[in-house]
């Protein structure tokens, strides 16, 4: 998504939640590369609030999403997902949110596995 659209939703988001708005750092385009997130998770102690455009934002890694979590939870900074209007405050937020990830990542399983049954159908002589 381009970043004055995200610029946009971002400032909907904050006026309709009566946050305040303060600035937007935006994440390099490459696969797996999250440096200005880490970047930020420095100076979560002095930040009420994150918002993120969605959760698919945040790193595939299990393991990197936890550290972004504890991160989170330690600096009582609340890490916002705009598109899904999701906040996680608490670790019963955070829970929530990976059950949504395992549900996610169960889905494009079977969907590969609906791809590769219709392949080999495909390819089946009778």
């Amino acid at each position: 998504m381009p970043v004055p659209a995200q610029n946009i939703l971002y400032r909907d988001y904050a006026n309709k939640y009566g946050l305040y708005y303060k600035l937007s750092v935006n994440e390099l385009f490459f696969k797996d590369c999250f440096l200005h997130l880490f970047s930020l998770m420095d100076e979560l102690d002095q930040l009420e609030g994150v918002l993120m455009c969605s959760i698919f934002m945040l790193p595939e890694d299990t393991g990197l999403r936890q550290l972004v979590y504890e991160r989170f939870l330690e600096s009582d900074c609340e890490l916002h997902f705009v598109l899904e209007s999701i906040i996680i405050k608490n670790t019963n937020n955070v829970d929530e949110l990976e059950q949504i990830f395992t549900i996610n990542q169960l889905l494009d399983e079977k969907s590969i596995m609906n791809q590769l049954s219709n392949l080999v159908n495909e390819n089946t002589i009778c």
